[in-house]
């Protein structure tokens, strides 16, 4: 038992010394194999790299397809189970993640160019319609989309998406506060634009998930406007009525209905005065169509926008004429309610 004991302890230092010999072998052929393929192909690198450039300079797009395939063929050297390749791995790897580096510098300066062209843009917000970035992005996505293999996203373009988005929003809210008074107009219909527009890109690009958040958020915003401008031109047209049924409303937080008519805000000749101001049906229709040629006024042909308002200005005026016809005949007993709801009925 003894001698076979030693025999395998001197067996197994033999073996120790070939591992380290063959490591010692190994490393020596690393290292001439990195020698080699830096002398072969040490200039690959800058040539990559210049190439990038070039491509920025022709069409920015296209790096982003380079970056794919760059990234493409790191996967497959790092992946490799080939010992051939992995003997040059790591000058590969160095020489691809250079590359990727670079390529990813280069479209991030195309980015950051478009936001910095977008900010020198001044538009008037007075009748702007929608604005030159807001009809280029959906065309800007397509073409970026278009660089990409399938199922080989690259996340810097997610990325740019959700940056230029951003920027594009917050350019829009320095264009839209120059006037007050086009506020509203300028948000509305561009909010309507981004979102009908990007909806569309994103039927044709089911990958593009990361823009659907803010086709949604644009979506909201697009409402909120929408319904701020149509009171702010009913507002304009009848505005004593809203103001009156507002007022009322509110009163009615702290007192009974019977008890609104002997406020003076709120009397009955204050509302015999108003009642007056409407008129019958003709100066109701006429003072609802006025409020839609304003419109057309203001709305760009390009976004069509009119008729869709139109519509919804004269639901809108209805409800109020109806809230107006409720107030009468809870806190007035009903007077002048007749002529009021054959108003509301014909419209």
């Amino acid at each position: 038992m003894g001698e076979v004991s030693e025999s395998a302890s001197v067996g197994g230092e033999g073996g120790k010394s070939g591992s380290s010999k063959k490591a010692a072998v190994d490393a020596q052929s690393f290292n001439w194999v990195k020698r080699c393929m830096e002398e072969l192909y040490g200039g690959a690198v800058g040539e990559l790299q210049g190439l990038g450039e070039a491509a920025e300079k022709l069409d920015a797009f296209s790096t982003v397809l380079m970056l794919a395939e760059t990234e493409h063929h790191l996967d497959d050297v790092s992946n490799s189970n080939d010992e051939r390749v992995n003997s040059s791995s790591s000058f590969i790897i160095n020489m691809l993640l250079q590359v990727k580096f670079s390529l990813q510098s280069v479209f991030t300066r195309f980015i950051d160019a478009q936001i910095s062209a977008m900010g020198e843009l001044k538009p008037n917000s007075r009748y702007c319609g929608v604005l030159l970035p807001f009809k280029k992005f959906p065309t800007f996505v397509r073409k970026l989309e278009s660089q990409m293999p399938m199922g080989r996203r690259q996340p810097i373009a997610d990325s740019s998406y959700s940056k230029l988005i951003v920027r594009l929003f917050e350019w829009l809210d320095g264009i839209a506060r120059q006037e007050e008074k086009y506020y509203h107009i300028v948000k509305m219909e561009n909010f309507h634009h981004f979102s009908a527009s990007m909806r569309e890109v994103l039927q044709s690009c089911p990958g593009l998930e990361s823009v659907r958040d803010y086709v949604k958020q644009a979506d909201k915003k697009y409402g909120e406007h929408e319904q701020a401008y149509l009171n702010w031109i009913i507002h304009d047209g009848i505005g004593k009525v809203q103001e009156f049924c507002n007022g009322v409303t509110e009163m009615r937080d702290a007192l009974s209905a019977s008890e609104i008519q002997y406020q003076e805000a709120f009397s009955k000749d204050k509302l015999r005065r108003l009642l007056a101001d409407v008129g019958g049906r003709n100066k109701v229709h006429k003072a609802l169509a006025d409020m839609k040629k304003r419109m057309e006024k203001h709305l760009s042909v390009e976004e069509n926008l009119h008729p869709k308002l139109c519509d919804l200005l004269q639901s809108k005026l209805k409800t109020l004429l109806d809230s107006l016809l409720s107030i009468l005949v809870e806190c007035y007993g009903g007077e002048k309610a007749s002529e009021l709801e054959a108003i509301v009925n014909s419209l």
